[in-house]
């Protein structure tokens, strides 16, 4: 079932929605569907339904049959990715849209270039949030938030309860640590470094923040594997990866 973005607020059954131009002309146009058609219509926000197509020409439109069962991971996870080459970030948004993260944010550490992340780049990462988000079904698109500091990321990890370095130089085997999370764990933050890694200092204050410096095992994963790598794992070991 094709999926597309649209206003759902205050929609129920037999409620008549208008696709954006956008989405209209992906349906009409590129996709060539047409009245009868069964199609999934999500906002983002997490509302998701199964509508038909009433109308499908210069305007789209569909009528709400049935709301979709909710598919987001209970837990709710933070990506502080080490900003990467661009073409790496936007595989990295892509695939951890998909497996299930909750918030994107990109780090400056100290082996990044600050000069590649742009604006119109932070746009381009959440319209690529977006679109995963409708291949994989999800009725809820993570936001990609704009680049923050080191110092920033920081910051932020002291002020959180379960915050995770995956780190090449750590010991303990992640699952061993994420077994021993307090009981009713809603939040986690997952936190990785760019291609040439997190050094020693800046592992050293991330603990100090209160970080929990983790293993993936005895390979080394590239910068756009490890976040893909954790989340599925973190999820799946809390029972949200079916």
């Amino acid at each position: 079932m094709r999926r597309f973005f649209a206003e759902l607020d205050g929609v129920a059954p037999g409620s008549l929605v208008t696709l954006p131009k956008d989405e209209a002309a992906h349906a009409a146009r590129t996709l060539r569907l047409r009245a009868g058609d069964r199609v999934g219509l999500i906002d983002g926000l997490g509302s998701s339904f199964a509508a038909v197509l009433v109308e499908a020409g210069e305007r789209v439109s569909a009528e709400i049959v049935e709301s979709l069962p909710p598919n987001e991971p209970r837990l709710r996870t933070t990506l502080y990715q080490g900003l990467p080459k661009l073409d790496k970030l936007e595989r990295i948004i892509q695939q951890s849209t998909e497996i299930g993260v909750d918030r994107i944010v990109p780090v400056l550490f100290e082996r990044c270039d600050a000069k590649i992340f742009s604006k119109e780049r932070a746009a381009r990462g959440n319209r690529i949030a977006r679109e995963s988000s409708k291949q994989c079904g999800r009725a809820v698109c993570p936001p990609v938030e704009p680049m923050i500091s080191f110092d920033e990321c920081a910051a932020r990890v002291s002020l959180e309860e379960n915050a995770y370095l995956f780190w090449e130089r750590a010991v303990e085997p992640f699952a061993e640590q994420f077994a021993k999370r307090p009981p009713g764990l809603r939040r986690a933050s997952i936190i990785i470094g760019p291609e040439g890694g997190v050094s020693d200092a800046e592992a050293e204050r991330l603990v100090r923040a209160g970080a929990i410096p983790v293993s993936l095992g005895s390979r080394i994963l590239r910068t756009e594997t490890a976040p893909v790598a954790a989340l599925a794992l973190m999820l799946g070991l809390y029972g949200d990866m079916g």
